[in-house]
């Protein structure tokens, strides 16, 4: 996933056939999007143990598979070899996740891209913020990141003022070695 605050802020464009090489976070699925995010996770390997293998030099657990390397954002800790899953997210603001400066750069070539819009509903505690909608998403392929997601249109919704749809960033299909 390349989060449209990511893209907006410091990225630049890229389309479907393009190499890229991108720092990744690894974030645990929350359970209660499990089922609706299912296709986009990815199960990574937590590192073994050996010489060289775990750790971005600040204690950071990283995570690996083929031509993959993210860090682990979970609280939990981790056995060595524990099989992860959850989301891959393009990490371009190095200075606010501890270890991503000296993480190896993901790299591969875009498969395919799928413009991510979500459901969102004012929460439930009158505070006034907005939630993500469990279960409210939808993916319309592209052939070209969009630099600028707020001018995108989005599917129809419910006329409501506590009801709103964002597209909140691509998804991204990467072929890695």
């Amino acid at each position: 996933m390349y989060d449209s605050r990511q893209m907006e802020c410091c990225g630049e464009p890229f389309s479907v056939g393009d190499e890229v090489s991108w720092p990744l976070l690894m974030l645990p699925a929350p359970a209660r999007d499990a089922s609706a995010w299912q296709d986009c996770l990815t199960t990574l390997e937590a590192p073994d143990g050996t010489a060289g293998d775990g750790t971005a030099g600040d204690g950071t657990t990283l995570v690996r598979g083929p031509g993959l390397v993210a860090i682990w954002t979970g609280e939990d800790r981790v056995g060595k070899g524990a099989e992860l899953s959850g989301y891959l997210s393009v990490e371009r603001h190095g200075g606010t996740v501890p270890g991503i400066s000296g993480v190896s750069l993901s790299a591969g070539t875009v498969s395919s891209l799928h413009v991510v819009t979500q459901g969102y509903a004012v929460d439930r505690t009158g505070s006034g913020a907005y939630e993500a909608v469990p279960d409210e998403r939808w993916l319309r392929p592209v052939t070209t990141c969009p630099k600028w997601f707020s001018t995108l249109a989005q599917p129809p919704a419910p006329r409501r003022e506590d009801y709103r749809r964002l597209a909140t960033g691509v998804l991204v299909g990467l072929t890695t070695g």
